[in-house]
């Protein structure tokens, strides 16, 4: 049980009034856990853990020589890639605890535990959009003064995030058919009802979450070896639970309300409706406006970057795209070393898939999601995708590493 508590609140950890990030504090607490009752690594993992510490305390030195080149009063960078190093050993060091506990089952469990933690999170959303008590209890606890989220028709839950939450969320649906093999019998009939909780919450936070499902799903469904008829009945029972839930909810108009226009505009995105107030979302052809008009002029800033954030009240950029923003912030220099990352977690995913093919093809969809979020929204190296990616990064470097000394036939009494 605790595992799984450290995987939820390493996800979903949150910044408690913009300032205090508990996700730092989690990792810190989860990489002393490890370092307490002595956890030892495998090389190679500990070569990773190695080189990705170096990418990006090389980008820290990048961002602090920016802030003292630009005289820069903005050390967004700064801290970004503080965090991201200290979030990475928390994901690094979790690993290692479930390497610990469950050998060669770990990835099953990871991939299973995860999907929980994404459900979990699903009723927490689903609670705060239906009870305004509830959600104005947690921002209040929070102290998050975001109108737009504390009084709107969608919920972010633990997080600040609503589009980018919405592509977490997503993932738990595209996923469900690798974990849905665990469950038997009328564990099957809840493990469907969990499923249909998740896919509400991604329709309550954004729309994002909508697109991946419809790239993503159609994929892990094809690729599940079969499942089997009594699963599928299971689903359609899950769906008669939703309408039973929602008609029982109906009995409120204005959580009908407030539901009806989060649908109107997931189906708008694809074309299919309207927005809230009968106007056609132009978000389609605002990102195309950002991707056009939204670059630097000045070459050396386009290449060097200048250390800031973009969204401080003396340098506000008016565009949303996680590439943009990074060309501002680190330059095309460190959006390179940046975007390799991920580059490098598609790598090992692709590797490891030979050995766990559930866990390999997660790890892959997960990480290309991610990239393709950032073409909407800041979303490369984020508080909460960071984690999951890093998991996945640590996890499949371990498969790999154990089934290759398996195929080489090598033993070692000192394993970890």
């Amino acid at each position: 049980m605790l595992l799984q508590i450290y995987l939820f609140f390493l996800i979903y950890a949150p910044k408690i009034a913009e300032v205090y990030d508990l996700l730092s504090l989690i990792s810190i607490i989860i990489t002393a856990h490890c370092l307490l009752i002595g956890a030892v690594a495998p090389m190679e993992v500990k070569n990773l853990r190695s080189n990705v510490v170096l990418l990006f305390s090389v980008l820290l030195i990048y961002s602090l020589l920016l802030v003292y080149l630009e005289h820069s009063p903005d050390f967004y960078q700064v801290l970004r890639f503080i965090r991201v190093i200290i979030n990475f050993l928390g994901a690094y060091s979790l690993v290692k605890l479930y390497y610990l506990k469950y050998r060669d089952k770990m990835g099953d469990k990871i991939l299973e535990h995860l999907f929980w933690a994404i459900f979990v999170h699903a009723v927490i959303m689903l609670a705060m959009f239906i009870s305004e008590p509830i959600r104005s209890f947690v921002y209040n606890t929070l102290q998050i003064s975001y109108e737009r989220i504390l009084y709107s028709t969608r919920t972010s839950g633990l997080t600040t995030s609503l589009d980018a939450l919405s592509g977490l969320q997503g993932f738990g649906v595209i996923i469900f058919p690798f974990v849905m093999h665990y469950y038997k019998g009328y564990k099957t009939l809840f493990f469907s009802t969990a499923v249909v909780i998740v896919f509400i919450s991604v329709i309550i936070s954004g729309r994002t979450g909508m697109v991946l499902i419809a790239l993503f799903l159609p994929m892990t469904l094809f690729l599940i070896k079969k499942i089997m008829l009594r699963k599928l009945i299971s689903f359609g029972l899950a769906l008669i639970f939703l309408f039973l839930l929602v008609s029982v909810v109906s009995l409120d108009q204005e959580i009908v309300h407030n539901f009806n226009i989060s649908f109107d505009r997931s189906k708008d995105f694809f074309g299919l409706g309207e927005e809230a107030g009968g106007v056609k979302s132009d978000a389609s052809q605002k990102l195309i406006n950002d991707y056009i008009n939204g670059w630097p002029d000045d070459p050396l800033l386009f290449l060097s970057g200048n250390s800031t954030s973009g969204r401080t009240s003396w340098y506000f950029i008016l565009r949303d795209p996680g590439y943009i923003l990074d060309i501002y912030g680190v330059g095309l220099t460190g959006s390179f070393l940046i975007v390799s990352f991920y580059f490098i977690c598609i790598l090992h995913a692709l590797r490891c898939k030979r050995y766990h093919f559930y866990v390999g093809i997660s790890a892959l969809i997960f990480a290309v999601q991610t990239l393709i979020i950032h073409a909407k929204v800041h979303y490369l190296l984020a508080r909460n995708s960071f984690t999951v990616t890093a998991l996945f990064l640590v996890l499949t470097v371990y498969i790999q590493r154990d089934n290759v000394r398996c195929l080489n036939i090598i033993k070692s009494p000192k394993d970890a």
